[in-house]
């Protein structure tokens, strides 16, 4: 059975109230567990929006022995030579959704 370190992320890049396009967004994360680290990038559509599935990972000890999850997630958008921050979350649970309780579904405005 997966564990998930990242559940699936959409969101919507903004400057000044208007959608961002070509902005490049980048996601990564730390899985404590196995010390695996991962990055992957994706460009914002011309409405602003962008996507990442869930990431799964596999540890039959992780799975079955005591432990606390833990998992650093960030999410950053680059546009114009600037880097904005827009997720920072320390994930504590293997659940899809566990971050928030539901969907991630993010508006990051630039401004």
């Amino acid at each position: 059975m997966a564990l998930i370190l990242f559940s699936e992320v959409r969101g919507t890049v903004l400057q000044h109230g208007q959608p961002v396009a070509h902005a490049r967004v980048s996601r990564e994360y730390r899985w404590a567990w196995k010390q695996h680290t991962g990055v992957d990038e994706t460009t914002t559509d011309g409405q602003g929006r962008f996507h990442f599935p869930a990431i799964a990972g596999r540890s039959f000890t992780a799975r079955w022995l005591p432990h606390e999850p833990s998992v650093r997630q960030t999410i950053t958008v680059e546009f114009a030579g600037r880097r904005h921050p827009v997720w920072a979350h320390d994930k504590a649970n293997s659940r899809d959704h566990g971050e928030i309780g539901g969907p991630i579904v993010l508006t990051c405005p630039l401004d």
